[in-house]
Parts: structure tokens; sequence; C-alpha cells
């Protein structure tokens, strides 16, 4: 059975789908894809640990935790890139 708490999480989730791909729109292209692949990973992190609640427990929460590790290393290396990938988008001054 699954908790409340979770289930919540998961409806969170997927309302922000929308608020965040709205707001990466202004970011460079590389880093978009990067900061969406770390949102849905998290996603799935979610939907995993509902669906371990009903289903194959064991096998569901290692994809929940390798779903939040596979978004920590993404998160982070959006991070790492973005400043890089926004100083190659400023247009050159002196043309």
């Amino acid at each position: 059975m699954f908790q409340a708490s979770e289930l919540m999480t998961l409806i969170l989730g997927l309302i922000g789908l929308v608020v965040v791909w709205h707001l990466l729109r202004c970011l460079p292209r590389a880093t978009i894809r990067l900061f969406k692949g770390a949102y849905l990973a998290l996603l799935g992190g979610y939907v995993f640990t509902v669906v371990e609640g009903v289903w194959l427990a064991d096998f569901f929460n290692l994809l929940e935790h390798l779903g939040y590790a596979v978004a920590g290393l993404a998160f982070a290396l959006a991070c790492w890139r973005l400043p890089r990938d926004l100083t190659d988008r400023r247009p050159e001054s002196g043309d």
C-alpha cells in the first residue's frame, strides 16, 4: 500500500512539470536538456516510490533510488555547465 504523502509528492511533481518546462525556455538548449532530463529522472523516482508500495517493492525501490541519483548528477552537471553556456550565448560587443 502506498502512503498519501508519496502520492501528493507525485501529484505536485506533475504540476511542477508544467512550471519547470515553462521556466526553462530562457536557458541555452544544451542546459535545458540536462535540466529536463534531471526533472524527469526525479519524477520517475516519485512514480517508482508509489508503485513500490503496490508491486515488486525491492525492484521499484532500486529504480526509485537510481532515479534520484541520476537526477542529482544531471542537476549538478546542468548547474556546472550553465555559466559557460550563458557566456557562450552572450552577443559580442564592438561589431
